[in-house]
């Protein structure tokens, strides 16, 4: 007895831990679906407090079989492979794959650096000495001779206005002495923005690099930022034929107009304003911030204390204007302004310090090596020749780069090289190739190295052909097939009822006398009209009387034994009554199809679905794993994550040492004995002992 226990608990936990029923929930047509697109999705729609975490369980198992089940058909019918489901699935890779291919601790930073700079304004002139990024080490020498020298005149007392005056090789130096005024992130290269950021107010900073040079900025003032405004505005363009004073008397009477006459602002805008992009919207002008507009507009607009209050006649280069503010918004909080932050440094050189920490990692993930022998006699080969003629001869089979047991030789450098042109060096060029190479390897696989993205794709992928075949099968059919749709309606048109009405006359009095006639009128069953014609002979009092419609459940005056035509209430608010009568009762009636159009739609799409589902269940065959369900239900996942684990991985650790692999591993997916890493074959826990 005790032997066939042993034996049948040894076929149970061989069976229960084989790899592919540990893995697999469901399977449809033999196809296994992993545990983990359940959990995923189940975990996103479940609410924070659950009753009861295994019922919950069983009823979204069926939504998920139903959902799986569709997926399923769309396949068969090729959805996944139509032009228009393809790119539509790769727009969304390419988003969601964006994350993974940055250093997200060094991005996480980048980010939170990028918020608290926005917190502040910051007032900055500078002297720049001009340098191209492919210049010749002599020049670079030599440009930096130069700021450098100009960094010690100012420390030895020179004036900064003076030096840029007489050194700056900015071109707007001859309008501005090198004073750019106010900014805040984002609107300055990145290094240079660090220069401001990282220096104290009445200090010089350090010599900084960008790509339009050598410069050394002076930190004026820093402030808390001002936010942004949306304003409107009245312009009267300045006409270089006739005197200024002409357009100053103009603006000036249009100003009157709103300061004494209470004209309305966008009115005058739309009449009087010589900016025509902005007059038809009433002066309505786009949001900005500092540094978007000519100084004089930036500081009346921000001066303006109130929302609705509008600045004094002022003269800009354009022409004089009037400025009214609409709204106002300063900084929002990190979670607030977090995603517009990540947009703006995607399209920032800040961006690559990130991907360019990332590529350092992968390089020493992957075991990068550069045959630097190789290497160097491809680039004298190309130095060497015609510079107009990228196209010469060279041994294509020797290996230039390797990583991850992937070999790529001359030609494929050449064949990039050949398509950039002759103001890249070498070794810039050779930089991005071989940076995009090991770049474009890890977004080839971040399916396998990660199963958060791999189940995140699945989803997506998933979610466009459900609405494909949704829209193929329910949505488009409901619409589209008005024959249908009549006949369900004629089928069930008893559901579609309108709700019982009732007709009131509703008469209004503000003298109580006269109020009380119509309620002895009423209460002896006379005619109204005839009680009301006479009341109104007799005075001018105050009787207005309306007829009016309500569905019966919202008339809150009467209880549902009061419903009878000719009963009435009495509403007194002090001065004044009003008598409520109930004139006529109309009873539910079927509503006719363009009444109930929606509702009707609605239902039908209902037993569209409900038949489609029935037919899908009888269509395919599909099995549940109960043992995994089961572990699922008893909160056992993390024996089913660790098989899972198992099973995802590639032999990222091959090129390493034991102890190598074992601290990656571990920092990867956690030090536990059911978290378990592939190592030369074999496989390892990453249990601490």
């Amino acid at each position: 007895m005790k032997k066939s226990i042993i034996i049948i608990l040894s076929l149970y936990f061989n069976n229960l831990f084989s790899q592919s029923d540990y893995q697999s929930i469901l399977s449809i047509d033999n196809k296994k679906i992993n545990y983990t697109d359940f959990l995923s999705i189940y975990n996103k729609n479940r609410s924070e407090i659950e009753p009861n975490y295994k019922n919950s369980i069983d009823e979204y198992l069926d939504l998920f079989i139903n959902f799986k089940l569709k997926v399923h058909e769309a396949e068969l019918l090729d959805l996944d492979k139509s032009e228009k489901f393809i790119r539509e699935l790769e727009t969304y890779r390419d988003q969601l794959a964006k994350p993974y291919l940055h250093d997200k601790k060094i991005n996480q930073d980048i980010i939170k650096e990028s918020y608290e700079r926005l917190k502040y304004d910051i007032s900055v002139s500078h002297i720049l000495i001009k340098l191209n990024e492919s210049s010749s080490p002599d020049d670079t020498l030599m440009a930096f001779k130069k700021i450098n020298d100009i960094r010690n005149k100012f420390l030895n007392g020179e004036n900064f206005t003076d030096l840029a005056r007489n050194y700056s090789e900015d071109p707007s130096v001859l309008q501005n002495d090198g004073y750019l005024g106010y900014f805040t992130a984002f609107y300055m290269v990145y290094p240079f923005e660090s220069a401001a950021y990282n220096t104290k107010i009445g200090d010089i900073s350090n010599i900084v690099r960008t790509r339009f040079g050598y410069h050394i900025l002076l930190i004026n003032d820093k402030r808390k930022s001002l936010g942004e405004v949306k304003t409107a505005h009245i312009m009267i363009k300045r006409d270089n034929n006739s005197k200024s004073t002409n357009t100053k008397v103009r603006i000036n009477e249009i100003y009157n107009m709103l300061s004494n006459e209470n004209k309305n602002f966008s009115d005058l805008a739309k009449k009087y304003s010589d900016d025509k992009s902005s007059s038809i919207k009433g002066g309505e002008l786009p949001w900005f911030g500092i540094n978007r507009m000519t100084p004089p507009f930036e500081k009346a607009a921000f001066e303006i204390d109130s929302i609705g209050e509008f600045s004094k006649p002022f003269e800009t280069q354009y022409g004089w204007h009037i400025v009214k503010l609409i709204d106002k918004k300063v900084l929002g909080s990190f979670e607030e302004e977090k995603r517009d932050i990540v947009n703006k440094i995607d399209k920032d050189f800040r961006g690559k310090i990130s991907r360019k920490s990332l590529i350092e990692d992968l390089k020493n993930e992957y075991s990068y090596y550069e045959f630097k022998s190789n290497i160097n006699f491809m680039k004298k080969k190309i130095e060497s020749s015609d510079s107009n003629n990228k196209n010469f001869s060279v041994n294509e089979n020797l290996i230039i780069i390797t990583f991850d047991s992937i070999n790529y030789y001359i030609n494929d450098f050449l064949n990039y090289y050949n398509k950039l042109t002759k103001y890249n060096t070498f070794d810039e060029v050779f930089e991005i190739w071989s940076s995009d190479k090991i770049i474009r390897y890890e977004n080839q696989i971040l399916e396998e190295k990660y199963q958060d993205f791999k189940i995140l794709m699945q989803e997506y992928r998933d979610g466009i052909l459900l609405f494909e075949i949704t829209n193929k099968k329910i949505w488009g059919k409901s619409t589209s097939d008005s024959i249908k749709l009549k006949e369900f309606y004629a089928k069930n048109k008893g559901k579609y009822m309108t709700e019982e009405k009732v007709v009131v006359n509703v008469i209004k009095s503000n003298n109580i006398s006269y109020t009380k006639k119509i309620i002895k009128s009423l209460n002896k069953k006379k005619k109204l009209d005839k009680t009301l014609n006479n009341i109104s002979k007799k005075s001018i009092s105050y009787i207005e009387v309306d007829n009016e419609l309500f569905i019966k459940n919202e008339i809150k005056y009467f209880d549902s034994t009061e419903f009878q035509i000719g009963n009435f209430k009495l509403i007194d608010s002090g001065n004044n009554q009003s008598i409520i009568i109930i004139d006529d009762i109309i009873l539910p009636q079927i509503k006719k199809l363009n009444e109930c159009k929606g509702e009707v739609i609605s239902d039908y799409q209902k037993e569209l679905e409900n038949n489609w589902i029935e037919d899908l269940k009888n269509k395919y065959q599909f099995e549940i794993n109960y043992n995994v369900l089961n572990l699922i239900k008893d909160n056992q996942i993390d024996k089913l994550d660790s098989l899972n684990n198992i099973n995802s991985q590639k032999n990222y650790y091959n090129n390493k040492s034991f102890n190598q692999a074992f601290l990656e591993a571990g920092k990867k997916m956690g030090f536990s004995k059911f978290k378990y890493f592939k190592w030369r074959g074999n496989l390892y826990s990453t249990e601490l002992e």
